[in-house]
């Protein structure tokens, strides 16, 4: 182990409190970083006779005002205009309020944007009109403190911030001076909190530390060297913050969540920056940078970060938690009403104990990808999960359905991959036990740093399966495997990065659910036969209740907050379909579910929805006339 950094940050509320007992002004607003109790209990403390102290909260300002107010569920309708800032998302500021309807379920309530203001225009604030059970109409502002700044990649960026505002007037609506009687506010300022310095230190050390090593591969010719900057980076950090839950679904408001979230895609993009001018141009999705580990644990008052890097481990360090991942079932029957998540031994316990031909490769950290082949008269079709090894439902889903296939055709013939990452599935499962209702991004790709789909170069180690079942079907059957079932998840609450822009960069297509997504690719010349099959396969979802009356209510909340959705629908699913030559695969057809951090009979619907889809896209495959596929065959 190399021991690189080691801090401790002192807690903003700490330094707060010597701010507001110098402070003669009468009213003093505070924007920071911190669960909701905790800001309503300081605020408390703080407050005398006179001096009324209050703790906004810097992250979701305008739904968290609304959390914070007690008279929140009188009013019966709200008007809300929200800011549209050059240069950003527009939705940005609406995905902000998200998912206020839902926690409002009486209030009607109407979403403007407004006209479009610079970053520089400070400030930015949210206008709202409220009519409450009263017929009162009520209106004010809810500013929302954000610093535009450049990051650490060179992009501009406009950033959710703390904020301080000494004032002698209650009703403020601005924090600018120039608004008010010079005698009405005294300071307004950003307020640089521990939750914003912890990450800036980190992408500001990690990237002295990158630069380093490039610099030393230059020297010493080792360019070619995989993986480039480490074998695991780990950025262990303690933080007093509280989770909140939401009353909707499964969202919750959670500093530790976004704080992985913020570190993990952003030290993949600043490695992808520091290495492209000298390997050339490159993809976070390709860059083998080594193994990225963000672990954000609750501390009582503690707020420290170590920042290191080590040799190849498959266990995370200090974890003290027990695991929560389920193991010992005995039949892939008993899976049906499992409820988290399966262990990878137990995994595969139940393909050794339930497939005659099991093979396997190896993964980067020597795991074994196992697989099961099955030998039939039927078309031969590879199906496989957790590409993204914190996309779980699948791994349930696929077991599920090959039995069910195993059972209702004789005919069956495929490759089962149910883990195809069980580096990050296993990771997975002690991450789960830090929080199992965190998304945890840092296990979605390999141990070499990469997303295995996209792995071109030999060793394929992961991928290799892939292949391997290809072979298998051919050397079996003399049919070639012209479809694979590649079941994935995503984020089943909402995703933000908010010291980088909010939005998610590069995935602002999935920061909030929106239901069963399906996405087909195929090879040039299988355009009209992708098409055909899609059709087939959405026709038999649409016959599934439940999956059609969970996509509804999904896909109304989203439009609700990111605008209409951008893509096609067919018999109710929306879907993407393109060409793309990579996979040996000439046909890929994904689906994807909102299943990240899910549990208990949530989880349960999840890995049901993938089974009854992993069935319909196998046995629509099959209705798929052999003449027709033969003459698409290049």
């Amino acid at each position: 182990m190399s021991l690189a950094l080691e801090v401790d940050f002192n807690r903003t509320l700490d330094s707060l409190k010597n701010l507001v007992e110098q402070s003669n002004n009468g009213y003093i607003d505070v924007w920071l970083f911190e669960d909701r109790l905790t800001r309503k209990k300081i605020a408390q403390q703080f407050s005398t006779s006179t001096k009324k102290v209050t703790l906004h909260s810097a992250y979701k300002p305008l739904l968290n005002h609304f959390l914070d107010r007690e008279d929140a569920g009188s009013f019966t309708r709200l008007t809300i205009t929200y800011p549209i800032v050059q240069n950003v998302d527009e939705k940005r500021f609406l995905l902000e309020c998200y998912p206020l309807n839902a926690l409002l379920k009486t209030c009607q309530i109407e979403f403007i944007p407004s006209k479009v203001i610079s970053a520089a225009d400070a400030p930015l604030f949210y206008d709202i009109e409220g009519v409450n059970q009263q017929l009162q109409t009520l209106k004010w502002k809810v500013f929302a403190p954000n610093l535009s700044t450049k990051d650490s990649v060179e992009q501009e960026s406009l950033n959710n911030c703390g904020w301080i505002i000494y004032r002698n007037e209650e009703n403020i609506v601005t924090p600018f001076c120039e608004q008010f009687d010079k005698n009405t506010i005294r300071l307004s300022e950003h307020l640089s909190t521990e939750f914003e310095l912890i990450f800036q230190s980190t992408m500001d050390f990690i990237k002295i530390l990158a630069i380093k090593r490039l610099n030393e591969l230059v020297k010493d010719n080792l360019l070619t060297l995989r993986p480039l900057f480490f074998e695991q980076l780990i950025i262990d950090i303690q933080l007093p913050m509280k989770d909140d839950e939401l009353n909707y679904g499964h969202e919750i408001i959670s500093f530790q969540e976004i704080l992985h979230e913020d570190i993990y895609f952003g030290v993949l993009e600043l490695l992808e920056f520091i290495a492209a001018p000298i390997i050339g141009s490159v993809d976070m999705r390709t860059l083998q940078t080594g193994q990225i580990l963000p672990i954000i644990r609750y501390s009582e008052s503690d707020i420290t970060l170590a920042i290191y890097t080590r040799e190849y481990s498959t266990e995370l360090p200090n974890l003290k938690h027990q695991v929560i991942y389920k193991d010992g079932i005995t039949s892939i029957e008993a899976l049906k009403k499992i409820k988290s998540q399966l262990s990878l031994s137990n995994v595969y316990q139940l393909l050794n104990s339930n497939f005659n031909k099991v093979f396997e490769t190896q993964s980067v950290l020597n795991h074994p990808v196992k697989a099961a082949y099955v030998k039939g008269a039927d078309k031969p079709v590879l199906i496989s999960a957790a590409q993204h090894a914190n996309e779980t439902s699948a791994v349930i889903g696929v077991m599920t359905a090959s039995e069910n296939l195993l059972k209702e055709n004789e005919q069956a013939h495929f490759s089962l991959v149910p883990i195809e990452n069980p580096d990050g599935y296993d990771m997975h499962q002690q991450f789960l036990c830090i929080s199992p209702w965190h998304i945890h991004h840092a296990v979605r790709y390999t141990a070499l740093g990469d997303d295995l789909e996209y792995r071109k170069d030999a060793p394929l180690y992961e991928k290799g399966i892939r292949k391997a079942a290809f072979d298998i079907a051919y050397e079996q059957s003399t049919q070639k495997t012209l479809l694979h079932i590649n079941m994935h998840g995503y984020p089943s609450h909402e995703w933000t990065r908010p010291l980088s822009g909010y939005i998610p960069r590069g995935f602002s297509l999935w920061t909030i659910p929106k239901g069963m997504f399906l996405i087909v690719r195929y090879h040039r010349g299988y355009e009209r036969i992708a098409n055909e099959l899609l059709d087939k396969v959405t026709l038999r979802l649409a016959t599934n209740n439940e999956i059609m009356a969970f996509n509804k209510a999904q896909i109304s909340m989203y439009e609700n907050y990111a605008g209409k959705m951008p893509f096609e629908f067919k018999n109710g699913f929306p879907f993407i379909i393109s060409e793309d030559n990579r996979s040996i695969f000439p046909i890929t057809f994904i689906t994807e579910y909102p299943d990240e951090t899910l549990q208990g009979e949530a989880y349960m619907n999840a890995h049901k929805a993938q089974s009854f889809a992993c069935e319909a896209i196998y046995s629509e495959w099959q209705t798929i006339e052999a003449v027709t596929l033969n003459s698409f065959i290049n």
